[in-house]
């Protein structure tokens, strides 16, 4: 069954998120790091998206989706599962029931990040026709100086020292 995923739900979806970076972190240790003590910071930011009009947000009994639509696409960056092994299941059913919700809006197509290495969600995104239209290669980086005074950044409430620590990660990070 999938229903709407509320602003009551951000802290159980940030959790999820926040053991899917852990094996993240595995595949990508530089683009997939988390940051020490994010997960209520993220929290916060997914009330944030859930609540946005420009936003389908759902939920099933293992999981949610976070699809932001973006001019003529949906991007799904925040999309999370657990146990393992129910992408084929409930993650195909989220990812259609908010492709339906998108096309019914006027939106034609779905963009939906993945990691490489993400062999479960992978094969799913291909069972249901999606192809690679690009990706991502990451290294670290020495910086070049000291990173922004804190200050807020979008409105969010967090600080720039927040960002450099690694969390949120940029676009595309889960």
């Amino acid at each position: 069954m999938i229903t709407e995923l509320t602003p009551d739900d951000a802290a159980w979806a940030a959790g999820l998120m926040e053991r899917r970076r852990r094996a993240y972190e595995h595949y990508s240790p530089v683009f997939g790091r988390p940051a020490a003590g994010m997960t209520g910071r993220h929290a916060r930011f997914l009330r944030g998206q859930i609540s946005a009009e420009r936003t389908v947000a759902l939920r099933g009994k293992h999981g949610f989706i976070i699809c932001q639509r973006r001019e003529a696409e949906g991007f799904v960056d925040d999309f999370a599962l657990e146990p393992p092994g129910t992408w084929d299941d409930d993650g195909a059913a989220l990812l259609l029931a908010a492709a339906r919700r998108l096309a019914d809006g006027g939106i034609g197509a779905v963009r939906v990040v993945t990691a490489h290495a993400d062999e479960e969600k992978s094969a799913m995104l291909a069972r249901l026709s999606f192809s690679v239209t690009e990706q991502w290669w990451v290294r670290e980086v020495v910086p070049a100086g000291q990173p922004p005074a804190p200050g807020r950044i979008n409105g969010l409430g967090f600080s720039a020292s927040d960002w450099y620590a690694g969390w949120p990660v940029a676009p595309g990070g889960a």
